[in-house]
């Protein structure tokens, strides 16, 4: 079992398995701080639920919604953050009701219609890249699949 004091979600074993790790945290720690990732992960259904229902005490504006990035990365961002490049609000980083108005423009994108029209395409990708891994062991799946 998973030792929570130094749990990380983007370890690569708990990226591998992560469902023992969120149950145990279920049990013990439903809302647990993350202090070396600065984040919080709530773990229970009612409890995130209030969390999405809440947006004066939870909001999205600037938090982050991905994996942490690489240093070199990280280091690029605090640069051009330093020039003061100004941090406007997304569909990802914005409240409601800025997250709504982002919401109903995509919307017309992502209908069933629309996804479904894109299968042949989607299939033809994730072909030619399973088909690329022919004679590989292994593969990175998040830079081989998932980013491409």
């Amino acid at each position: 079992m998973t030792d929570l004091e130094t749990f990380n979600p983007f370890d690569a074993d708990t990226l591998q398995c992560p469902f023992p790790h969120y149950a145990k945290m279920r049990e013990e720690r439903p809302v647990m701080l993350i202090e070396s990732l600065g984040m919080y992960l709530v773990t229970r259904h009612d409890l995130v639920l209030s969390v999405l229902r809440d947006v004066d005490t939870y909001s999205s504006l600037f938090g982050g919604a991905s994996m942490p990035l690489p240093p070199e990365a990280r280091a690029k961002m605090a640069e051009v953050m330093a020039d003061g490049y100004p941090r406007v609000p997304t569909m990802l980083t914005a409240d409601m009701p800025e997250h709504t108005r982002y919401r109903r423009l995509v919307s017309k994108a992502f209908t069933p219609k629309v996804i479904a029209e894109l299968e042949p395409v989607i299939r033809s990708i994730t072909t030619r890249l399973i088909d690329s891994w022919i004679d590989r062991a292994s593969i990175e799946f998040v830079t081989d699949f998932a980013v491409p």
